[in-house]
């Protein structure tokens, strides 16, 4: 499997984390692990050539995945080859117009977000034999829908402070300016979850990226130092994946998996 990341350009690097795409060689089958729950990011997913399934159904050509609550499990078939832009944790509003609380756990076509533009984006991407082409092409048409929201600052801050701190949430709202009424419901809005669960999926997504890069260590050495203690981790593990840790060793021993466990180059590829 072919896999590439690359850079956006600077004016939206603040709201598209990476472009990445992953594909394979028509007589290649790989076993991919499920889509789990994020904190607040969301992908928009581009099919060049063979798409893949998405819980045992075809996904529309061109869509927006927001996986919350329950992990969606891809399939791949032969010969696939995708392009995908990672939005960053609270800002696809900014980007795609609508709250993410209203994309949680759909797979919604772009055609419904951006109309016919979105329609013709996709053909151009997968008529273009060039991934730098795909990716001028993305920079371009994603700068020209970029809206920034004015309370974003305020959000930017509290994001930081969930993802990395210990810091209580009556204490953090203090620091940003904010009722407890207030960062909950720009939380729902921005994320589509809580801030309790944005912090819960946050640590979570360390320990997961924490095993993948490592997938024969021990899961005590692995966990993510924001959980109290190890049961802690193993109830989050149980809550969001429906597996325990050692299920969850053992899937990422033989699986591949979309996470993308270095910061993009201005272009990279992996075999």
């Amino acid at each position: 499997m072919l896999s590439i990341s690359y850079r956006p350009i600077e004016s939206i690097g603040h709201v598209v984390d990476r472009y990445w795409s992953r594909s394979t060689n028509p007589g290649e089958n790989i076993e991919f692990m499920p889509f789990r729950p994020s904190p607040g990011g969301v992908e928009l997913f581009f099919h060049v050539a063979q798409g893949f399934l998405l819980n045992g159904k075809q996904p529309p050509r061109a869509h927006v995945l927001c996986c919350r609550s329950q992990p969606i499990h891809p399939k791949a078939v032969p010969g696939f080859h995708f392009l995908a832009v990672r939005i960053r944790a609270g800002m696809a509003e900014n980007l795609l117009g609508v709250p993410v609380s209203e994309l949680a756990d759909r797979i919604v076509p772009l055609e419904v977000i951006w109309g016919q533009e979105a329609t013709v984006l996709t053909e151009q991407i997968a008529t273009t034999a060039l991934d730098s082409t795909r990716i001028h092409l993305l920079n371009h048409f994603l700068q020209q829908r970029l809206n920034p929201r004015a309370e974003r600052r305020t959000l930017d801050a509290a994001f930081r402070l969930l993802e990395t701190g210990t810091l209580s949430i009556s204490k953090i709202c203090d620091l940003v300016g904010l009722s407890e009424r207030q960062i909950e419901n720009r939380f729902r809005r921005a994320t589509a979850n809580s801030p309790v669960r944005f912090r819960q999926l946050a640590r979570l997504r360390r320990t997961i990226k924490a095993i993948l890069q490592d997938p024969n260590e021990k899961f005590t050495q692995l966990v993510d130092e924001a959980y109290f203690d190890q049961s802690q981790a193993v109830h989050d593990f149980r809550r969001f994946t429906g597996l325990t840790p050692t299920e969850f060793c053992e899937l990422a021993r033989r699986s591949a998996h979309f996470y993308e466990l270095r910061s993009p180059a201005l272009a990279r590829q992996s075999r």
